[in-house]
């Protein structure tokens, strides 16, 4: 199987329906706790992110972003 390439990819053959009640509107009190999922040769597994250090494999680069989103509608 040839992997996709990104300029053949329509955005408009790919929606979905996602509830507003799905949405987060503010961050669990317990961040480690929030939900994460792991692919691993095509297995999907729902884990947690306290669960991210035994997940990454030996000698991984890990990159933080601190970025903060602004409250902006367009």
């Amino acid at each position: 199987m040839r992997p996709l390439d990104p300029r053949t990819i329509a955005i408009s053959e790919h929606g979905y329906e996602l509830p507003e009640a799905s949405i987060a509107k503010h961050p669990l009190a317990d961040r480690d706790a929030a939900a994460m999922l792991v692919y691993r040769a095509g297995n999907i597994q729902d884990r947690h992110f306290h669960d991210l250090p035994g997940e990454l494999p030996k000698g991984s680069l890990l990159v933080l972003n601190n970025t903060r989103v602004i409250h902006a509608r367009i």
